[in-house]
């Protein structure tokens, strides 16, 4: 994941899936509950696959969905995508910046985080 961090385009391409792959496993009624960067496992992929495809892992503490679990569960992965970017490639990105720190709207700390479908479709990942 270290190399990850160089480049804001991997940042956007795994950050994107690990959010349709959480969004996905949140429509199965389930929260992760171990979400960090030990439990996603990326590849090397070969020719002709998608370049950000990841796994997610580590199913053992998922639980039932509740509101709370899917707040907390999308705060740890704002902190995954802090972590992608630690060479800080994305410091000067406002769309980055506004998905993670908006006080209104950021998954840090904001007071009405966006939704999943937000997320996905956030003008970060375009």
């Amino acid at each position: 994941m270290h190399k990850i961090s160089e480049n804001s385009e991997a940042v956007k391409g795994y950050g994107k899936r690990l959010a349709e792959a959480l969004h996905a496993l949140h429509n199965a009624g389930y929260t992760h509950n171990d979400l960090h960067q030990g439990n996603i496992h990326i590849g090397t992929p070969k020719e002709g696959e998608d370049p950000y495809a990841l796994t997610l892992l580590d199913f053992g503490l998922a639980k039932k969905i509740t509101p709370e679990g899917m707040r907390y569960e999308w705060g740890e992965y704002a902190y995954i995508l802090k972590y992608l970017d630690q060479k800080n490639v994305l410091a000067k990105d406002l769309n980055f910046q506004d998905l993670l720190y908006s006080p209104t709207r950021g998954l840090i700390g904001g007071v009405n985080p966006y939704s999943e479908t937000e997320i996905i479709n956030h003008p970060f990942f375009a």
